[in-house]
């Protein structure tokens, strides 16, 4: 058994749709997509289209779709989360065609156990500086911490979804979707839908499988403890297995199918 994760589609519906008819993909407990389904140069006629397939999927429970920077502009007033790519034109494509049942679906990262090891998989990734003191504490199981949860890990990744996911509803900056300083933004790492992967840095017993930084191909390196850390964005031209026994990563390669 195994999750299929899929990064970065920017209204490219023909790869998509190659990719979810293979087998790993009709095969797959679970699909994952790691965001940023707005915005591209070489296929902005697609953002009505763009649309009615993530309306068609809001109630598909195979589905996980999580919050990218190319998103989140669409989906708020915010101003400082408005980068490239985004027109008045596309945004009111995307205000008169998008359910807004699909707001309350979107997650801005997924956390998750898998055979006895912690994977976040977010659009950019997790920098250290936004955890707290004690997460690695937390991640390794000993006691000592401030928090009294008997899974304190999955607790505080709850408790932040729920208070990134109010910032939205409410039109608020939250610091966990801004872009870093090396981008223009506030922050001096970005959040989980803006960190650059150059910016990405290990977090000890943490697996974290993201997109965002475009690569010709996958991006990987491994922690002393035997930790992944993967960045699937390659246009499209791969996406990644995760079995749900074993826990390891496989990679494949759509080019050629």
């Amino acid at each position: 058994m195994y999750n299929l994760i899929i990064s970065d589609i920017h209204q490219n519906l023909d790869r998509l749709k190659q990719i979810l008819s293979t087998e790993d993909a009709k095969n797959a407990k679970e699909i994952i997509f790691l965001g940023d389904y707005f915005d591209s140069f070489d296929y902005d006629f697609n953002t009505k289209e763009m649309c009615n397939f993530l309306n068609k999927n809001v109630d598909n429970d195979r589905y996980t779709f999580l919050l990218g920077n190319h998103d989140a502009h669409y989906f708020t007033k915010v101003y400082q989360y408005r980068c490239s790519g985004w027109s008045s034109q596309k945004q009111s494509i995307v205000d008169a065609t998008l359910d807004k049942a699909f707001l309350r679906k979107i997650k801005p990262f997924r956390y998750e156990k898998i055979a006895g090891k912690h994977f976040l998989f977010s659009h950019a990734g997790l920098h250290p500086s936004f955890t707290p003191f004690c997460f690695d504490e937390m991640l390794k199981g000993s006691s000592g911490y401030d928090i009294v949860e008997t899974e304190p890990v999955k607790e505080w990744f709850l408790y932040k979804e729920q208070e990134i996911k109010d910032s939205i509803f409410m039109n608020e900056y939250n610091t966990w979707l801004g872009a870093g300083k090396d981008r223009g933004g506030w922050e001096t790492h970005g959040g989980v839908t803006w960190m650059d992967w150059c910016s990405l840095r290990e977090i000890e017993f943490l697996n974290q499988i993201v997109g965002h930084s475009t690569y010709s191909r996958p991006q990987s390196y491994n922690t002393p403890q035997g930790d992944i850390n993967l960045n699937l964005d390659t246009n499209l031209n791969h996406y990644a297995k995760i079995d749900l026994d074993t826990a390891e990563v496989e990679v494949i390669s759509i080019v050629g199918k």
